[in-house]
């Protein structure tokens, strides 16, 4: 289910709900300070009614129908049309700017400092490296395109004479496509072309024409609100890059587990009103009997030895 958590988060100044770095440190950022006056605030939203009060016990589906049935003022979906396929409605949701509290001034959004669709790297051990340009060359191609993002063409494939896609260009930026596939072996083409033809979707670079030609309304939409509201303000909580050792990943395996479970029964029954606030350092204290300094302890050397690699 979408996360609300987030966008309040970053207003008391934090990009997550488990590990990030402050100023360096390695914090869980349940424990923060700044976190309590977060719950505080949420508790208020939750006692008003302004958070649905099904929030922390409906099913994805539940919450899709609500989406659906256009019962919620704002939420969290990053395409506001996915539960919303009424254009007049869903265009009534814009993004908003990050916003700020009494605790924190500076405005930022969640981001990842590596993008994990569309790359493409070439290692050591690559024994023909140009052969491998000549691909990637391919990949931003008209050819290309349509291959990683639909299939092959129908009849292409001797195996699979009858499957594949054929396409129109209905105007100089409609491009209409048509496809078929085994009906008696999959549900539809999509789960077809990802079984049998192409990985999932933004697996490759995307010829960008083709890219922008094919993007509908709601597209173009969602991409003017990440431009207009969140691009300028986006803030890496911790660098997807850090690796641990194996010793590392599995003592933090256990740890975590223990950690969170716990971490999200409390928050709840915070936000909830079923534990009152002053039992936060309660919380944290309980955090600590289950090797919350570990933890971090295990972060913090993986974080010190990525930095190095930036120096």
């Amino acid at each position: 289910m979408i996360d609300i958590f987030y966008p309040i988060l970053a207003a008391f100044g934090f990009t997550c709900r488990d590990v990030e770095t402050i100023d360096g440190r390695a914090a869980w950022v349940p424990a923060e300070d700044n976190y309590k006056h977060f719950l505080e605030y949420m508790n208020k939203l939750y006692a008003e009614g302004l958070l649905d009060p099904e929030y922390f016990t409906q099913t994805e589906d539940q919450s899709n129908a609500k989406n659906t049935n256009h019962l919620y003022g704002a939420y969290c979906y990053y395409a506001c049309w996915v539960n919303q396929p009424d254009e007049t409605i869903w265009r009534e949701y814009d993004g908003l700017d990050p916003m700020v509290s009494d605790y924190n001034d500076t405005q930022m959004w969640p981001a990842k400092d590596v993008n994990q669709c569309g790359n493409f790297m070439i290692t050591k051990n690559c024994a023909d490296p140009e052969k491998l340009m000549e691909i990637l060359d391919w990949l931003f191609t008209f050819e290309a395109a349509l291959s990683t993002g639909i299939g092959y063409p129908l009849g292409s494939n001797p195996k699979r004479a009858d499957c594949g896609y054929t396409y129109e260009w209905l105007d100089e930026k409609t491009l209409q496509t048509h496809t078929s596939y085994p009906e008696d072996e999959y549900d539809n083409y999509s789960n077809f072309a990802y079984a049998e033809v192409h990985p999932d979707y933004g697996y490759f670079p995307m010829y960008r024409t083709y890219s922008e030609a094919r993007s509908d309304a709601p597209q173009q939409y969602l991409t003017e609100n990440i431009i207009n509201h969140y691009a300028d303000y986006y803030k890496v909580g911790w660098p997807s890059t850090i690796k641990y050792t194996a010793e590392e990943a599995d003592e933090l395996a256990l740890i975590t587990t223990d950690i969170e479970s716990y971490t999200d029964e409390m928050v709840t029954k915070i936000i909830t009103g079923e534990l009152p606030l002053d039992q936060f350092d309660t919380f944290r204290e309980g955090l600590k009997t289950r090797n919350l300094d570990r933890m971090l302890e295990i972060h913090q050397a993986a974080y010190d030895r990525w930095a190095k690699t930036q120096e």
